[in-house]
């Protein structure tokens, strides 16, 4: 944690790239989260299944990190299941990763059904690096045209 508290004191984060943690065990997410710091993201950790779900909505994070987990005490649901009500658009810009025991890193299929972008086995999680950044690549390369065209017509209207 003292290497990433220096990296992000020299700046070495590239501005803009933020990602939500949302794990509940510390270790996995405190492994998760220096992947993460390795890839160059800014992470977040969730407080609060429904501040995070605004942050989703608002565009703020550009990948999200979450279980399966059941919904806190006194809530009624979780970060995971929230994310299936988000918006097509909403949901695009997002690159989400599903994290499980029961899951296969990188099985397109598991990724498929649970409505996630890739699943991480909570064994694989913490040393991920090269499995989330080809599945980020894959995803650019899949959206490009429609990421160039939603930009076109962004810049056209103002």
């Amino acid at each position: 944690m003292a290497q990433v508290r220096r990296e992000m004191a020299l700046g070495d984060v590239p501005s803009g790239r933020r990602a939500l943690v949302a794990i509940a065990d510390r270790s996995l997410a405190g492994a998760v989260t220096m992947m993460l710091s390795r890839l160059g993201y800014e992470v977040d950790p969730l407080d609060d299944a429904a501040e995070g779900a605004r942050l989703m909505e608002q565009g703020v994070h550009d990948l999200v990190i979450t279980t399966r987990a059941g919904a806190a005490p006194g809530k009624t649901e979780t970060l995971y299941q929230r994310l299936s009500r988000l918006s097509p658009e909403a949901r695009r810009r997002l690159f989400v990763v599903l994290v499980g025991d029961d899951l296969k890193t990188g099985d397109g299929t598991q990724a498929w059904a649970c409505l996630v972008d890739l699943v991480l086995n909570t064994r694989d999680a913490g040393a991920a690096d090269i499995v989330v950044r080809a599945s980020i690549a894959d995803k650019a390369r899949l959206y490009q045209v429609f990421n160039e065209a939603r930009r076109r017509h962004e810049d056209a209207a103002g």
